[in-house]
């Protein structure tokens, strides 16, 4: 049976490529399962998450469509392409948000090229 390969693999494995290249070992090509996300569940992520590395990122949703703020910088539209992901192509950011308990949309997880983090909800 072929599985389904997550959107956010991408940025792993262009990560694993640069280590390859650059003489280090590779890091771990594993995407966590996350919680469901459509444009109806938008509301429930909005707020800020202090992402390590990154600072303070501010999620709001406006009529069914989501963005993301890191400090007082440019508002970004991010995009659902499925998996229980965002996309956030000014940044080439990947958001998911943890299926794990307890509560849904309290942790989150940064995937990019450049830093892979975990978030906790501010607010």
């Amino acid at each position: 049976m072929r599985e389904r390969v997550t959107a956010g693999l991408r940025p792993l494995l262009s990560r694993a490529l640069i280590d390859i290249m650059e003489g280090r070992p590779p890091g771990p090509l594993e995407v966590p399962p996350f919680a469901g996300l459509d444009a109806d569940a938008l509301a429930a992520i909005s707020g800020t998450f202090r992402v390590d590395g990154v600072g303070v990122v501010t999620l709001a949703a406006r009529e069914r469509r989501a963005y993301l703020r890191i400090g007082d910088g440019i508002e970004y539209p991010a995009f659902l392409p499925g998996d229980g992901q965002l996309y956030v192509p000014g940044l080439d950011v990947w958001l998911g948000f943890p299926a794990a308990p307890p509560a849904p949309f309290q942790r989150l997880t940064w995937l990019s090229i450049f830093h892979v983090a975990q978030g906790e909800r501010a607010r």
